[in-house]
């Protein structure tokens, strides 16, 4: 334990004022049950979507552990209770973190009891009241691929674009400040990069934010202890500079497996016609006028998202591919191809047990509620400006199956994505693959190499109706993805390299003595 931090003769008190971006919607669960929603969100007095400290409290702590404990151990500035007979005693928090609060489309945090009507008329926070709270809808795959049985559920969030804000108190000695602004450049930093993520569902594109204002305010103590009681309110203004404008622009590079997320961008244009989810809330403009006045059954997912103008939010939608949709997709087809490569075929009824390997890339949830987080970030995908797209609306009808003949009162239309393209964004933490209880031996990252590769080349589909030719893509930069997969391969091989290493490492001992024997 580093026992130069004391809390005797503590003679600073920093507030440090963060604000962060959504930059992907955000499911932070309060975890209590609702008749409205599956999982409804963490909300404050005002019945506004906030961020409770006890989650950015272990969020950055989480990070931190990893990051910075061996220079500022976690310990000194989060706390501990001990645990068996380390023989020492508790110690609390040194960092008190607020609640972070939601900001109007007047770009200010609302800390402070507003009436309900005062809330409605606001253009960007009236939408997140009750009944109106966005939800995804999702539903759980089995081994077949095909939907299981009730288990079908949603999840509210709060849109990407959002702002919210809140306050870190420190109090501590003077000897101790170069050691604080060290780590405290380094969270913000993590920040920035995305490094941190919040609430649930982060493996499938939810939870990604970035800080746009951190400002700190030192306070001398005890001669102006005064000043605390002014600079409560979130919207007191901090005369010091902008934190974030100081920091570097991208995360430092490194070589080290352990230490770099792999980030992966390949952009991608459809060839033809191509539809995620269903349901959008944007009414899709119909090429075909004389069926101007029929709103289609089926529409592309769309999603609101707040932009911000000039110190102003607006509320604006777009479409966008879940990252649970392509995420599945890359899933399935990833076990394909590690099952290729090591030529394990399917048994003889066709059913097979999901393999540990995959499941350590994309994570795990069991029948009985166990399951274990993934280490592969998929983010949401949204059209790419560079793509031009249109609508087309299709109108279909359904099959009796026993005559063949069309369903008396069966007809159905959908709106249809017409070429277009997006940007496929995942993360790969090398963490967990090389965690000893990981069954990670890099070959699954060389099939999803082959599954990435599948997509970009119109073999694997995206979205709905695959069997009819719609959802296939390509690449647009044939060279760029080469090299991005080429990095995901390359950090296989380095992962297996290493597993034979620690294998040889293991053995070598029980070589040498029968060998002497």
């Amino acid at each position: 334990m580093n026992t130069a931090i004391s809390a005797h003769l503590e003679n600073q008190l920093r507030l440090l004022r963060v604000t962060l971006e959504l930059t992907s919607p955000l499911a932070l669960a309060s975890g209590d049950s609702s008749g409205l929603f599956d999982s409804p969100c963490a909300v404050d007095a005002n019945g506004l979507p906030c961020l409770p400290g006890t989650s950015l409290a272990g969020a950055m702590r989480a990070w931190w552990r990893t990051q910075l404990s061996a220079a500022h151990p976690d310990q000194d500035w989060f706390g501990f209770v001990p645990t068996g007979d380390q023989g020492a005693a508790a110690q609390r928090s040194r960092l008190h973190i607020s609640i972070g609060h939601i900001h109007d489309a007047k770009n200010q945090p609302v800390d402070k009891p507003v009436a309900r009507p005062q809330l409605h008329a606001d253009p960007i926070l009236g939408p997140l009241l009750g009944a109106h709270m966005p939800v995804r809808e999702h539903v759980r795959l089995n081994d077949r691929g095909a939907a299981a049985d009730t288990a079908k559920f949603d999840r509210s969030h709060v849109p990407a674009g959002h702002r919210f804000t809140f306050q870190i108190q420190l109090r501590l000695r003077t000897d101790n400040a170069a050691s604080w602004e060290a780590a405290r450049n380094a969270l913000l930093a993590a920040l920035k990069n995305g490094d941190i993520m919040l609430g649930g569902a982060t493996r499938t594109g939810l939870g990604r934010i970035t800080v746009k204002e951190a400002r700190e305010l030192l306070i001398k103590l005890p001669a102006d202890v005064e000043k605390v009681s002014a600079h409560q309110s979130l919207t007191s203004s901090f005369k010091a500079p902008n934190l974030v404008e100081t920091l570097p622009p991208t995360r430092p590079a490194t070589q080290a497996v352990p230490d770099a997320p792999l980030e992966i961008q390949l952009e991608l244009a459809a060839r033809d016609l191509w539809r995620v989810g269903s349901s959008g809330v944007e009414t899709l403009t119909m090429t075909d006028d004389s069926q101007a006045d029929r709103q289609p059954d089926t529409q592309p997912y769309s999603e609101h998202w707040v932009n911000w103008i000039n110190g102003q939010g607006k509320v604006e939608t777009r479409k966008i591919v879940p990252g649970a949709g392509i995420k599945g997709a890359l899933a399935h087809r990833t076990t394909f191809h590690l099952n290729r490569r090591s030529g394990r075929w399917a048994t003889q009824d066709g059913e097979q047990a999901p393999l540990s390997a995959v499941t350590a890339l994309f994570g795990q949830a069991l029948d009985d509620g166990s399951g274990h987080a993934g280490c592969v970030h998929v983010s949401d995908s949204v059209l790419l400006p560079t793509q031009p797209s249109g609508i087309q609306h299709q109108p279909h009808v359904r099959l009796d199956r026993f005559t063949g003949g069309a369903w008396n009162g069966a007809l159905f239309s959908e709106s249809l994505i017409s070429k277009g393209g997006i940007l496929l964004r995942l993360r790969v933490s090398p963490q967990r693959l090389l965690a000893p209880s990981s069954p990670a031996t890099g070959a699954e990252l060389l099939a999803l190499a082959d599954a990435l590769t599948d997509l970009g080349q119109g073999r694997l589909s995206l979205g709905a109706g695959a069997a009819r030719g719609l959802g296939r893509f390509q690449f647009v930069n044939e060279q760029a993805a080469k090299k991005a997969l080429a990095d995901l391969e390359n950090l296989g091989n380095k992962i297996s390299t290493q597993r034979a290493q620690q294998a040889n490492t293991t053995a070598q001992p029980t070589t040498q003595v029968q060998a002497h024997a």
